[in-house]
């Protein structure tokens, strides 16, 4: 069993632990009443302003003479190599299989003394060699150290293609690249009916165009065929639109028919046809040879078939 006195210091004890602890409480909320807040002001002195003010113009000066500091290494490098002796210009290497076309492009770069391989604006110069209507395209390249390399393509005539009133030099590409000179001394077919006064190219859809696509496959095949119907023996070949052509050649005094179907099947019966006619002596007199139809030759005359001679 527990004494009195012991129960009397025990509840002693807590009574002082209860009053220590409302002590401690109060005392916190005497602290935290008492307590501020301070906001620091980000300017709130002057010199603080200014501070920051001059360390953000060191930093905008230091970058800016790094920046003055590369441009001016890149400017100085620029002009040291467009004077560069190791790089001076010291040959102009010409490839174009015209030498007519060659030494005209010979003249145009001609360049100052000293004049090195990165000085030269190549873009420039390709632009004014193309500005020749012979020059189909150019090359321009640097070689290093001492090298500039220009390769020239020229435009190959194939046919004259009239456009009233004018006459103009086709090549082997389909382009009318340049009008034709009194000086020109070529010898080519004609090409008529195609263009009544301009040309102009709008996307390769137009009759026109198409026929003069035809013609130029035309020109093509007849390039390797036989020696009798080649191109040099051939005078005129007149569009009659619709894909219809007619062909005049400088050993034969008739018309020749034909459209854009099997070309080289046409020209075969042509072969048969006038090799028939010349068998039977009557090929002068032949006025048509129409090569359109699906079976064969329509051949058309001057005159009524002579007749036959009997023995």
């Amino acid at each position: 069993m527990r004494s009195k006195g012991s129960g009397k210091r025990s509840r002693a004890l807590r009574g002082r632990e209860v009053n220590n602890g409302r002590g401690r409480a109060a005392r916190r909320k005497t602290v935290l009443s008492t307590q501020k807040v301070r906001r620091v002001k980000r300017w709130s002195h002057p010199y603080t302003f200014l501070k920051s003010i001059g360390f953000s113009f060191v930093k905008f000066s230091v970058f800016g003479m790094i920046l003055g500091m590369v441009s001016l290494f890149f400017i100085y490098s620029y002009q040291y190599f467009m004077e560069a002796p190791f790089l001076e210009l010291r040959e102009v290497d010409i490839r174009c299989h015209d030498q007519n076309l060659a030494g005209w492009v010979r003249q145009i770069c001609q360049f100052p003394k000293r004049t090195t391989v990165v000085a030269i604006d190549i873009e420039r110069l390709k632009r004014e060699i193309e500005k020749n209507p012979w020059v189909r395209c150019a090359v321009v390249e640097r070689r290093f150290p001492h090298t500039l390399r220009v390769e020239v393509e020229k435009h190959q005539p194939i046919a004259f293609v009239v456009v009233k009133p004018k006459l103009y030099l086709m090549s082997d590409q389909g382009v009318l690249f340049k009008e034709v000179s009194k000086d020109e001394g070529l010898d080519l077919p004609v090409v008529t009916g195609l263009f009544d006064d301009t040309y102009q190219i709008s996307g390769g859809d137009t009759e026109q165009e198409k026929d003069l696509r035809t013609v130029l496959t035309m020109i093509k095949i007849m390039n390797g065929w036989s020696k009798q119907w080649s191109v040099e023996r051939l005078s005129e070949i007149h569009a009659r639109g619709r894909g219809r052509f007619s062909l005049y050649f400088d050993h034969l005094r008739a018309e020749v028919r034909l459209n854009t179907g099997n070309l080289r099947l046409q020209l075969k019966r042509l072969s048969q046809v006038v090799d028939y006619l010349a068998s039977k002596g009557v090929l002068d007199t032949v006025k048509r040879i129409d090569l359109q139809g699906p079976g064969g030759a329509v051949v058309s005359f001057k005159s009524p078939f002579p007749p036959t001679r009997r023995g």
